[in-house]
C-alpha cells in the first residue's frame, strides 16, 4: 500500500508543477523572476555568463520545483516496494535484480513510447495529462482491490482528478514558457519529436523566432541573414542548384535565391514544424519578402537532418586544385582541369597520370570503367617541361620501388605514389583499391577527371 500511494503522490506532485508553471500570474514573487527571463531575447550562456542569481535560479531553483518531490518519491517507492516483497532472505538477492530489471525495462519503455509517439501526437502536456490518467488508473485499481472503496480512495481519486484538469494545453504551456500573455495577434507554437518551434510577436512589428526556446531569427527579414544567403549566390559564378540547412525565418533561403539562373532551392529543416508556422505567419502578417519566399515554385523544404547528394552509389564528384588534393580526399570524386605532367602507368584498378593545374601535381587514377570500358588514352602534353619530366621520374622511381615491396610482401598503402604539391602536404588521387573510379576526358595535353 505504501508503494501504491507514493506513487499517487508522485503522479500529483509532478502534474501540479506543471500546473503552476503554465498558470501562476507572472507577478508572482519569484516565479516573476523566470516569466521575466522567457520574455525577453537574451538568454543565459552557460559557461560564459556567471549571474549567480540568474545561474542558481535556472539550474538550480527551477529543477528544484520541477523534479524535487518526484525525484524524492521514486527513491521513496523503490524501497517501499523492496520491503513489500522481500520475505526470505535466500531470494532478497534474486528480487533486487527483478526489480531493477523492471525498473530499468520500464523506464526504457517509457522514454521511447514518449519520444518516438506521445511527443509526435500530443505534446507535452498531453503526454502529462495520458500519463497520469493511465497510470493513476491503474494504481488506484490496484489499491481499490486490496483496500476496497474507502474514503480514502474517493479522496486520492478526487485528488488526481483535480490535477488532470488543471493541467494546460499544449498550446498555454508553450506560450507561457515563451513569457506570451496577450491572445491577439495570436502565437503560433508547433511541437513534435524533433522541436518545439514558436513564432509570435515580439516589440513593435517585429514577429521573433525561437527553436526550443532559443532566439533564432525575425520576421520580416532584415540584417545579417540576408547576407548570409545573398552572398554566396552572388559570387558563385552559376548557382543553379541550391541547397540550405535550416529554414528557421526563411531569410537566407529567400536571399540565396536571389539569381534568375537559380533553378532550385531544397531547404532542409529538422525542426518539423517551422515550414506550417511560416505559412500561418504569413497568412495573418504577409510580409512581403516570406510571401515571395513560399510562393517561390523553385522552393522545396525538407524536415531532415541527414543531407544525401548525388546518386546512390556515386558520390559528386568535387572540383578542387590539385595541390590540396590530400590525403583525406582518397576514395573521394574529384574533378580536376590541368595539363598532364606525368606518364601513364597501366595497374590492377586502372591508368595512372600526373596532373599539374598551376597549384602543384596529384597522381590521379583512371578507373578502367570510367571511359565506358574503354582504355584511357592520356599522355603528357608538350608543355610538361623538364619539370614535369623530373617529377614524372621521381613518381616512376618511387612507383617501382611500391612494386617492389609488393612483390617481396611488404604490406603498401595503395598502388600509387604520392606526389608532394607545393600547397598541400600529400596530393593522392582518389581511384586506389577500392574508392570509385573517376571518369577522364582527354583533350589533346588537357585532362579533366569529373564523374
Amino acid at each position: 500500500m505504501a508503494f501504491l500511494d507514493l506513487q499517487l503522490l508522485l503522479l500529483a506532485s509532478a502534474g501540479a508543477a506543471l500546473v503552476m508553471l503554465a498558470r501562476l500570474p507572472p507577478a508572482t514573487p519569484v516565479y516573476g523572476f523566470f516569466f521575466d527571463y522567457w520574455r525577453h531575447e537574451p538568454f543565459f550562456h552557460l559557461g560564459a555568463d556567471w549571474t549567480l542569481r540568474t545561474l542558481a535560479g535556472l539550474y538550480g531553483l527551477l529543477p528544484l520545483v520541477l523534479f524535487g518531490l518526484p525525484t524524492l518519491l521514486m527513491g521513496l517507492s523503490f524501497g517501499a516496494l523492496q520491503r513489500a516483497v522481500q520475505d526470505d532472505p535466500r531470494t532478497s538477492g534474486r528480487k533486487v535484480g527483478l526489480l531493477q530489471a523492471a525498473n530499468i525495462l520500464g523506464c526504457t519503455a517509457g522514454s521511447l513510447a514518449t519520444g518516438l509517439l506521445l511527443l509526435e501526437r500530443v505534446g507535452t502536456a498531453g503526454s502529462f495529462g495520458l500519463l497520469i490518467a493511465v497510470a493513476g488508473a491503474v494504481f488506484l485499481l490496484v489499491r481499490w482491490r486490496a483496500a476496497g472503496a474507502t474514503r480514502g480512495l474517493a479522496l486520492r481519486v478526487a485528488a488526481l482528478a483535480l490535477v488532470l484538469a488543471a493541467l494546460p494545453a499544449n498550446q498555454a504551456l508553450w506560450s507561457r514558457l515563451h513569457g506570451i500573455t496577450r491572445q491577439a495577434p495570436p502565437a503560433f507554437i508547433g511541437e513534435d519529436a524533433s522541436a518545439v518551434s514558436a513564432m509570435f510577436p515580439g516589440e513593435g512589428e517585429r514577429w521573433r523566432v525561437t527553436v526550443n526556446g532559443l532566439p533564432h531569427s525575425w520576421l520580416p527579414f532584415e540584417g545579417i541573414h540576408t547576407l548570409l544567403g545573398a552572398v554566396p549566390a552572388l559570387i558563385h559564378p552559376s548557382p543553379e542548384e541550391i541547397a540550405v540547412i535550416g529554414l528557421g525565418s526563411g531569410e537566407t533561403a529567400w536571399a540565396i535565391a536571389c539569381r534568375p539562373e537559380t533553378r532550385s532551392v531544397r531547404v532542409f529543416e529538422i525542426a518539423a514544424s517551422q515550414e506550417r508556422l511560416l505559412r500561418q505567419v504569413a497568412a495573418r502578417a504577409p510580409f512581403p519578402s516570406l510571401v515571395e519566399l513560399l510562393q517561390d515554385p523553385r522552393l522545396r523544404i525538407e524536415a531532415a537532418d541527414v543531407v544525401v547528394t548525388g546518386a546512390p552509389g556515386v558520390p559528386p564528384a568535387t572540383d578542387i586544385s590539385t595541390g590540396a588534393a590530400i590525403e583525406a580526399l582518397e576514395g573521394t570524386r574529384i574533378a580536376l582541369d590541368g595539363a598532364i605532367v606525368g606518364g601513364t602507368d597501366e595497374l590492377s584498378d586502372g591508368t595512372a597520370v600526373s596532373i599539374d593545374d598551376g597549384s602543384g601535381p596529384a597522381r590521379i587514377v583512371v578507373g578502367p570503367d570510367a571511359l565506358g570500358g574503354a582504355r584511357a588514352d592520356l599522355h603528357a602534353g608538350p608543355d610538361a617541361g623538364a619539370r614535369g619530366a623530373r617529377r614524372v621520374r621521381r613518381a616512376s622511381a618511387r612507383a617501382a620501388r611500391r612494386r617492389r615491396l609488393a612483390a617481396a610482401g611488404r604490406p603498401r598503402h595503395g598502388d600509387v605514389p604520392a606526389a608532394r604539391g607545393r600547397r598541400g602536404p600529400r596530393a593522392r588521387a582518389p581511384g586506389h583499391v577500392g574508392a570509385p573510379a573517376a571518369r577522364a576526358a582527354a583533350d589533346g595535353d588537357r585532362a579533366r577527371v569529373a564523374p
